[in-house]
């Protein structure tokens, strides 16, 4: 189902790409259906090519028992493989005498898209079969040929196209705004994948660590292993991010503070959401302290009470630290290009300003009916215990005790650039 939504998606931004694009070679029509046409087709035969490298790798290993299921494979494998190619091969042989004959040709939006798109779901496709892989050298799961297949396949369909990418350049401003397109949603990802991976080891790690001094008590659960399946599962998503994330973001995007989408991909991706991981892990845990303090918990000990902090200070490790390289990645860029950043740095201060409002509004929220609770025991309800003040006042507390500081901090800052003018 994602993949059709993904493939519609793709061919609506190669209308819309076609209907925006102005400098025509051959006719925008004409042009769109060919790129179109052959991104589709390449698709549809990299698949075919799978399903027939998946065919043959499990007759040699001797895994698959001849037998109806396999004559279909094969049967599939050959009409993908050879329907698309059938279409690929000769639209794509055309498109290439039209750049020879006009190298103007390069600069068209739709080949850029072509290009680029397929850069993405090839690279996608790669670390998604990349993942499997390892989560098989890991002993996670059982050894599938699509994960050697699909790594045959994609990668050097992926090496071809940068290639060609490479070669041509970014000889357009559309084609230099397609470039930061791919290479900042490849490094969303791929960091997304760095930072959820290294979240769940850190995770394990402080777990194990935690267990080792405070032993599992029988009520409170059997002990996880530090090298079990969730911490493998990490290591292999972290592993495979890894890679993609350097390349693309210190390579690729090295010579792009001028780009927008590199404000945006800083600003609303990189600090933001580090700034929202401290201020959840940050609230978490105090609320786990207050709550003990309180009287609020019902474990049996304090070892097993903060048995969970290690859930909440690993993602706080993480988040600090996106957060800490990015800003300071800002502050480096700022120096050269003050002007070009005020947008992008205003944005971002006001957006945080409202982070810690609202996390005030939430702690009032609390407060008030808690109040009317107190002095009206009829309206706390029929089911509500003895005990019922001291899990809301931790959060009242919580709230209020990161709230303030925060919003203190960026509204002060709004203000004092309000009053320079």
């Amino acid at each position: 189902m994602l993949s059709v939504f993904l493939l519609i998606a793709l061919i609506v931004v190669f209308v819309v790409t076609a209907y925006k694009e102005g400098k025509t070679n051959v006719s925008t029509t004409k042009r769109l259906y060919f790129y179109l046409l052959s991104f589709v087709a390449l698709l549809v035969a990299a698949n075919g090519l799978i399903l027939l490298l998946n065919f043959i790798l499990d007759r040699l290993s001797q895994q698959v028992i001849a037998g109806s299921a396999t004559s279909e494979q094969l049967g599939l494998s050959l009409a993908f493989l050879i329907v698309g190619s059938a279409l690929w091969v000769p639209h794509w042989a055309y498109i290439q005498r039209q750049v020879i004959k006009s190298p103007s040709e390069t600069e068209s939006s739709l080949r850029k898209l072509y290009i680029y798109a397929f850069l993405f779901v090839s690279l996608v496709l790669t670390v998604i079969t990349l993942v499997q892989l390892l989560g098989w050298a890991f002993r996670i799961d059982n050894f599938s040929s699509s994960m050697v297949s699909g790594l045959i396949v994609w990668i050097p369909l992926w090496f071809y196209h940068w290639r060609l990418e490479s070669k041509e350049g970014q000889p357009s401003p559309e084609a230099r705004t397609l470039r930061h397109w791919y290479t900042y949603l490849t490094s969303f990802f791929s960091l997304a994948m760095v930072a959820a991976g290294l979240g769940f080891v850190l995770f394990a790690l402080i777990r194990s660590l935690y267990n080792g001094i405070f032993p599992v008590s029988v009520l409170a659960g059997e002990q996880q292993p530090l090298w079990g399946r969730g911490t493998r599962v990490a290591l292999s998503v972290m592993i495979a991010g890894a890679p993609v994330w350097i390349y693309h973001y210190y390579k690729t995007a090295r010579l792009d503070i001028e780009s927008t989408l590199r404000q945006v991909y800083l600003y609303l991706y990189a600090i933001l959401l580090g700034a929202l991981t401290i201020l959840t892990s940050l609230a978490l845990s105090i609320y786990l302290v207050l709550s003990w303090i309180l009287g609020a918990s019902k474990a049996a000990n304090a070892a097993d009470h903060f048995r969970a902090l290690p859930g909440f200070i690993a993602p706080l490790i993480v988040g600090l630290a996106l957060w800490v390289y990015h800003w300071s990645t800002v502050q480096q860029e700022s120096r050269r290009l003050a002007f070009r950043l005020l947008a992008a740095r205003r944005a971002y201060t006001y957006f945080m300003a409202a982070l810690g409002l609202a996390t005030i509004a939430a702690g009032l929220i609390i407060l008030i009916p808690t109040i009317i609770d107190v002095f009206v025991p009829s309206a706390r309800g029929v089911l509500v215990g003895a005990d019922w003040w001291r899990s809301r006042t931790g959060w009242i507390l919580t709230l209020l005790i990161i709230g303030i500081p925060w919003w203190s901090y960026f509204w002060l800052n709004v203000q004092r650039q309000a009053i320079k003018g």
